[in-house]
């Protein structure tokens, strides 16, 4: 009797899990196909009731845009906004009701090391406009201000997964599955994600800074995702701050001749 409870509880959860996103199939003109004839993989994920994000990716390639929401059908864009070329970051932004809000960066040839414009808006109205040269001083003039204004007393110190980096590589090999649809596929690559440790060692804004395909990206996002609650924050002068993460994610297949 036990065991059935188990699996009933276990299909309700799966069912949820099922109802936060859905993926659809669709063809060159946008007529929803069956996967083997897709060109593209529409992915909607429920976030919570007045937040979905939408994913859109070739049906087997790397990410395309990714954009938050207000509505299921992606018709009122709000939030974070990123498109990518050849699976890198070329431009990330933000938009406000469908309004294009605060700073838009755009990198060179999808390369998201690469900063090349800023472009800053208020609705949807650009109102600055900084190049790389521009980029480049403000940096290095916000650089030295903090260098001058750091007492040489100072400690910095970075976030951690708890137990070090022994401990984060045994939960990265522990946790890794290589999906099924990458694997029927042959497809493989190198996902790199990024991601937030805040103050109080929480797992924020973790997003696809490298794609390769839709189940080998959502993979790595997982583990990461997983990982929260586990992370000592970093610290300067004494003091718990958020800090910024990289974590590349190798998908090798061993294919047999």
């Amino acid at each position: 009797m036990k065991k059935i409870i188990l699996l009933q509880a276990f299909f309700i959860c799966q069912l949820c899990m099922a109802q936060n996103e859905t993926v659809t199939y669709v063809n060159d003109r946008g007529k929803e196909v069956k996967e083997k004839n897709a060109h593209f993989l529409i992915q909607v994920l429920k976030i919570n009731n007045k937040l979905w994000q939408v994913n859109t990716y070739e049906a087997f390639g790397t990410m395309l845009t990714s954009f938050q929401t207000k509505d299921e059908n992606g018709s009122i864009k709000n939030g974070v906004y990123i498109s990518y070329e050849n699976g890198l970051i070329d431009t990330l932004g933000f938009f406000n009701n469908n309004q294009k809000d605060s700073t838009w960066k755009i990198f060179a040839h999808g390369n998201n090391q690469g900063l090349i414009k800023e472009l800053e808006y208020k609705n949807d109205k650009l109102i600055h406009e900084r190049d790389s040269i521009e980029i480049n001083i403000q940096r290095k003039y916000l650089l030295d201000s903090i260098k001058a204004n750091t007492p040489k007393t100072s400690v910095e110190v970075e976030s951690t997964f708890y137990g070090g980096d022994s401990a984060w590589h045994k939960f990265l090999t522990k946790n890794f599955r290589y999906p099924d649809r990458a694997v029927e596929n042959e497809i493989q690559g190198t996902v790199i994600i990024q991601f937030v440790v805040n103050k109080e060692g929480k797992i924020e804004d973790a997003h696809v800074e490298k794609s390769v395909e839709y189940s080998l990206d959502n993979e790595a996002l997982r583990i990461i995702r997983k990982s929260n609650g586990n992370w000592i924050p970093a610290l300067q002068n004494g003091k718990n701050v958020k800090s910024y993460k990289r974590q590349p994610f190798e998908f090798k297949l061993q294919i047999q001749k």
